[in-house]
């Protein structure tokens, strides 16, 4: 059940919309457009047979609306001053950050502007009618998720973990010297497989070398617009390139439920590796 909505914009200390009963100067009546964004799926049409074939899928932006009550404390408050409060969060054209705290889910923010805030200014009831556009349709986690292990000898060296988000996410990974084991050069393997593992299962497979030690680490990113693979200075802001000397079939991401991670260095070197996402829900 979501419970409450924090709204945050610059310049402004948070707004908090709770949605439970009691007094509250701004209430929270109704939102929309907080479940899955539909899906635009592309076809191109065969020249002489029957049905399309398939080309493409995507989701669009996403558009949050929120009915707003206002209700006046009479003794500092009147409908004009907590009207031109609102506008001060829901000015047109305003990045707004909002944020759900729900039972179920873990907290949650999107980033939007602000389409329209129209006001009923002459109801008996007066209510302001917000609109937020949202380019990115999915909700974020706002607290990353933290998976740390060591490589391995071989493949067969599996890390299972859960996903609760409901859409695909990116993620990074970090692999660094330990005081045990200070430094290796040499190739590096990465496993993935999405869903329950069968022996037909096939992973997302990526390798390729690394340096590791007390200055450098590998650094890898799966995230969409974000992509990367590296060696990093671990003081300094020296980066080296390691996309070209990679192989992969496709860029790895987390699936919902199930995944199955191996990293591989092809020597008992113990290496630290680090993997950390933030999930994304599609919906409330």
């Amino acid at each position: 059940m979501l419970t409450q909505v924090k709204v945050y914009t610059p310049g402004q200390s948070v707004l908090d919309l709770s949605l439970g009963a009691g007094f509250q100067t701004m209430q929270i009546r109704d939102i929309g457009g907080i479940g899955p964004v539909a899906s635009t799926v592309s076809t191109i049409p065969y020249g002489g047979v029957d049905g399309e074939t398939y080309s493409g899928v995507s989701r669009g932006k996403r558009n949050i609306t929120m009915i707003l009550g206002l209700n006046p404390d009479w003794s500092g408050q009147s409908m004009s001053s907590l009207r031109h409060l609102a506008y001060l969060y829901f000015m047109t054209k305003q990045k707004v950050t909002l944020r759900f705290i729900s039972d179920e889910l873990p907290v949650c923010e999107i980033v939007g502007y602000v389409e329209s805030c129209e006001p009923n200014i002459f109801s008996r009831d007066p209510e302001m009618l917000i609109s937020i556009v949202c380019p990115d349709p999915d909700f974020v986690a706002i607290a990353p998720t933290v998976i740390i292990g060591t490589t391995g000898l071989n493949s067969s060296e599996f890390f299972d973990f859960e996903y609760n988000g409901t859409v695909p996410t990116g993620y990074t990974v970090t692999i660094e010297s330990t005081p045990e084991n200070v430094s290796f050069v040499g190739t590096m393997f990465f496993y993935h497989y999405l869903g329950v593992v069968t022996d037909e299962s096939q992973p997302q497979i990526l390798f390729g070398p690394i340096l590791v030690d007390e200055t450098h680490r590998f650094e890898m990113s799966t995230i969409p617009g974000k992509k990367y693979i590296r060696t990093k200075h671990t003081s300094f802001l020296d980066v080296v390139n390691l996309l070209s000397d990679f192989y992969m079939g496709e860029w790895p991401h987390l699936g919902p439920g199930a995944n199955r991670i191996a990293v591989s260095t092809g020597a008992d070197n113990d290496q630290k590796w680090t993997l950390t996402y933030s999930s994304r829900f599609g919906g409330l």
